[in-house]
């Protein structure tokens, strides 16, 4: 619908044909990086007890359109991790997986504060090519408050599933909380991940935002998560 705002001005010096400048004031706190290009870098590693642990690393270039399909993402990434069934002195017990991908990744807005992302992953083992996907759903705005919910495949390596919920607390920082329950490596008991941290915007085009958090698969095999993202627009 249309918006109608009605102005009292209260002068004797304006004339019928003189120009007015109105100045729009907002206590919106949406971060300010608005920009239709980034390319994008993000890495984390995860750390148990007694050498289980995993990595996973990204790189990518994202176009937004700031239309009904929002953005559209495409890169490389790595995931690898090293772990163990039950004992972690059985070489029997030992497991161990990698994956190299590239993927593409679009973002497509189905109502005013609900969008879509979906993703593919494509990579190339010895078996030949092994193809992975994630699906994620968001309410509210990418740059203000929201909640994003999904999961993601990783072939050979397992799956990660996760619900995150991001707040504007100020002009340009945004808080975020969440909670990931990773199934990797595939064949070791799933772990369940704490995690909080800030995106913040440390210039005109660029921001960061570090992640710490902790968890385990079970109370014996507990230990911490950090991760780091950052974006850079033009």
């Amino acid at each position: 619908g249309r918006e109608v705002s009605v102005l009292a001005l209260v002068t004797d010096k304006l004339k019928t044909g003189d120009r007015v400048i109105l100045e729009k004031i907002t206590d919106e706190k949406e971060i300010e990086i608005h920009r239709s290009n980034e390319v994008t870098i993000s890495g984390r590693y995860t750390q148990f007890k007694n050498g289980d642990f995993y990595h996973h690393e990204e790189i990518g270039y994202l176009f937004r359109f700031f239309k009904k399909i929002q953005s559209l993402k495409m890169g490389i990434g790595i995931i690898e991790s090293e772990s163990y069934k039950d004992d972690p002195d059985a070489a029997a017990d030992k497991v161990s997986a990698s994956y190299y991908y590239g993927y593409i990744e679009g973002e497509g807005g189905v109502y005013e504060d609900v969008s879509f992302i979906g993703n593919v992953k494509i990579g190339l083992i010895n078996d030949g090519i092994q193809v992975g996907g994630g699906a994620y759903a968001r309410y509210g705005s990418e740059f203000g408050t929201n909640l994003l919910a999904g999961f993601s495949i990783y072939p050979i390596v397992g799956t990660s599933a996760m619900l995150e919920f991001n707040v504007v607390a100020a002009k340009n920082i945004f808080p975020m909380v969440a909670v990931v329950v990773e199934g990797i490596p595939k064949e070791v008991k799933n772990s369940t991940l704490f995690l909080m941290g800030t995106r913040f915007k440390i210039s005109d085009v660029t921001y960061l935002k570090p992640v710490v958090g902790f968890g385990g698969r079970n109370t014996d095999r507990m230990g911490f998560v950090s991760r780091l993202s950052a974006g850079f627009n033009f």
